[in-house]
């Protein structure tokens, strides 16, 4: 493992989530200021994600322990800009369960797609929603298929309607 490579990719989780920590949502959503320095952060993070893979490829548990991966997948999740480098990632990448629905489910509510398995809300009259999904029927299995709590208990903890 290499842990040099592990500790930077820690670093970039913590400037990606210090900078969204810092946010009041979704009222900075129109804080210009704010909102140039979370590019700034995902912009700097871009580029040292694709250093990363021309050195060493898409990163994995071997290379940098299952915890640099988790922090990874995170970065990666909000390369929004970046939807190309999400599904390369999410194809070469050895994510948890858990993660790689998260990015599915980005990746598609960006394509205007339906989600699988329920983990993205968008902002709607001022509240948040859940995006629409694929099948209501069966998001309860699917969810608990990939390690996530029921659809029920995340959006209340989210504080996020189901329309």
């Amino acid at each position: 493992m290499n842990k040099t490579l592990a500790k930077k990719i820690g670093m970039w989780k913590k400037a990606d989530q210090k900078i969204r920590l810092s946010f009041n949502w979704p009222k900075d959503l129109k804080n210009k200021k704010k909102i140039s320095r979370l590019r700034k952060i995902d912009d700097a993070n871009y580029k040292k994600i694709i250093d990363l893979i021309s050195v060493y490829g898409y990163p994995t548990s071997k290379l940098v322990g299952k915890k640099a991966m988790k922090s990874f997948w995170l970065v990666i999740q909000h390369q929004n800009r970046h939807p190309g480098l999400q599904k390369a990632c999410l194809k070469k990448c050895d994510f948890g369960k858990s993660e790689v629905a998260y990015l599915t489910d980005r990746i598609l509510v960006h394509e205007n797609k339906k989600q699988i398995y329920g983990t993205q809300f968008k902002l709607k009259n001022g509240r948040y929603v859940l995006c629409p999904l694929r099948n209501y029927t069966h998001v309860s299995k699917l969810r608990k298929s990939a390690g996530l709590e029921s659809l029920e208990t995340y959006l209340k903890r989210a504080g996020v309607s189901k329309k």
